[in-house]
């Protein structure tokens, strides 16, 4: 029997500006796009998967807001162990 779905949920832990020319080729090094970063937690019947375990840093921006993906877990009531 295969684990059914009960519920997907994103959950963003941080955001940042990017500049367009850093996103689209051709884009525009002065013009700046937001950005969210997100994980996805997946809830099956006996699992719970996180899906992208998320970043702190990348040369091309500053994280603004950020917060620590296994925190925000927390927040949520699933611990590391859970998943």
């Amino acid at each position: 029997m295969r684990d059914k779905i009960s519920s997907v949920t994103a959950i963003k832990y941080g955001e940042s500006f990017l500049s367009e020319s850093a996103v689209f080729q051709g884009g525009a090094g002065n013009k700046y796009l937001p950005i969210s970063f997100i994980i996805y937690l997946i809830k099956t019947d006996s699992h719970t998967i996180l899906v992208d375990a998320g970043c702190d840093t990348m040369p091309a921006f500053e994280m603004k807001n950020y917060y620590r993906p296994v925190d925000v877990l927390a927040k949520h009531g699933i611990s590391a162990e859970e998943i």
